[in-house]
């Protein structure tokens, strides 16, 4: 069978697209991110927004359906570039969207598979959000209260997969992040 590779440009970054039925090889998978000696990254306090493209499938962050109702549902899809991708860093390390909703751990839990969502900004433990990253690659986005990191809920996510926490190892799909600042 013969895979097609198209080439995107997605807000001035080139982008190789494999199909959706296409795996990519154990060699494409990206570098280890050790969280313990990992540099951070954090870009200014006050950031312009930017997307966050998920690291492979290059799917982006976005609030589902654009909604600005507490416990609305993040999720990741084809990265469009419409406001309800577009994120900011901000004072005190939350990650904001759509206005005054942060990107929040639901109830501030601590376990594997806890889901992440949209909440009002109170910075409390659940709202505060480390970038992590080895030297020349993505980083992954990290609670530093459950010491996990960012992640599609399945490993090989479809457009509409909600996020949750998961451990920071980056040899799994769908860990690893980027966004205009790198």
């Amino acid at each position: 069978m013969k895979a097609t590779l198209s080439i995107a440009v997605l807000f001035g970054t080139l982008a190789v697209v494999a199909p959706a039925s296409a795996a990519a090889p154990l060699s494409a998978r990206p570098a280890t991110v050790d969280a313990a000696t990992a540099t951070p990254t954090n870009p200014p306090d006050d950031s312009p927004a930017t997307i966050l493209r998920n690291e492979p499938p290059l799917q982006c962050l976005e609030v589902r359906g654009a909604s600005t109702k507490p416990g609305a549902v993040v999720q990741v899809a084809r990265c469009t570039g419409k406001k309800q991708q577009m994120w900011s860093y901000r004072r005190g390390s939350s990650i904001r969207a759509l206005g005054a909703n942060c990107l929040t751990v639901d109830g501030g839990k601590t376990a594997v598979g806890t889901r992440v969502r949209m909440q009002p900004c109170n910075g409390s433990v659940g709202q505060k959000w480390s970038r992590l990253r080895a030297p020349h690659h993505p980083f992954v986005l990290k609670n530093p209260h459950s010491g996990l990191c960012l992640s599609p809920l399945n490993l090989y996510p479809k457009p509409g997969t909600p996020v949750m926490l998961d451990g920071c190892d980056s040899h799994t799909f769908g860990r690893m992040w980027s966004d205009s600042f790198e």
